[in-house]
């Protein structure tokens, strides 16, 4: 008893050591900075000094069974919170795993992995708040309607797939591109005006002409683009978006790929 007395209080001891950088993690999590966690994290601390202060009271002491009892009690205590704050740590990172997917799924496409309708408003409302001219950009893919139509839906799906690899391959760093919904997608431009946004459809367009092979099939889509901008056209989202939509319906009508917005749009739509 004179022996394992000590080793489970040390035991027990050495157990609320390991728990104290789990806690501390914990703690200073800012959802979780609260007093609870600060005073369990407290209370474990007053526990380390009562192991030791229970090791001194041992050290060259004949140990009855009532203080082995007390040993073991201490040694089964450590541990207890140590598991604890293990699976407490383990719970919250699981807890963290699952809000940011869920706030990656509320705000990307599930199909193409672009940014959603969700982000693209949140982006517009900050770049206007931001007060700096840009340019939004409203796309459309032509005639994909007939690519489901033909192939089968699972097949204009991979076309999405792969006509949006192809514009984010050519999207400015500091630029959005967003997938709007069904064939539309949207672009972003901070610090582009109209006739810079213009040179960049060119590189769209030419990613886009090329045909997309798979599976032995070669399938040709192309792309209409209106462009609107901040804030020579509007200074709001609904009338930007609307204006470059106007835009995009203009070049797609008109088979020019590529329209920039003016008020004479308006009055031919």
């Amino acid at each position: 008893m004179d022996i394992a007395a000590p080793a489970l209080t040390v035991l027990g001891l050495l157990a609320l050591l390991a728990s104290l950088p789990t806690l501390w993690r914990i703690c200073t999590l800012p959802e979780f900075h609260t007093r609870a966690w600060l005073t369990l994290l407290a209370l474990v601390l007053g526990f380390i000094l009562g192991y030791i202060g229970y090791l001194w009271m041992l050290h060259g002491h004949t140990v009855t069974t009532l203080e082995l009892i007390v040993a073991a009690i201490f040694g089964a205590g450590g541990c207890f919170v140590y598991l604890v704050s293990r699976l407490s740590a383990d719970t919250i990172k699981r807890l963290f795993n699952t809000l940011e997917d869920m706030r990656y799924q509320a705000e990307h496409d599930l199909l193409t992995g672009l940014p959603n309708r969700n982000a693209y408003y949140k982006t517009f409302d900050f770049m206007l708040k931001d007060a700096q001219p840009f340019a939004c950009l409203i796309m459309d893919l032509d005639d994909f309607k007939t690519v489901n139509d033909t192939y089968g839906h699972h097949i204009g799906d991979r076309v999405l797939q792969e006509a949006c690899s192809r514009l984010l391959s050519v999207t400015p760093d500091g630029a959005l591109c967003a997938r709007l919904g069904g064939d539309e997608f949207a672009m972003l431009l901070p610090g582009f005006s109209a006739q810079s946004a213009r040179e960049l459809c060119q590189q769209i367009h030419q990613q886009l002409v090329q045909d997309i092979c798979f599976d032995g099939l070669r399938v040709a889509v192309g792309i209409s683009i209106g462009i609107s901008q901040y804030p020579r056209d509007a200074d709001d989202k609904k009338q930007l978006m609307k204006f470059a939509d106007i835009a995009m319906y203009h070049a797609k009508k008109m088979e020019q790929r590529t329209a920039i917005f003016t008020h004479e749009l308006v009055q031919r739509t």
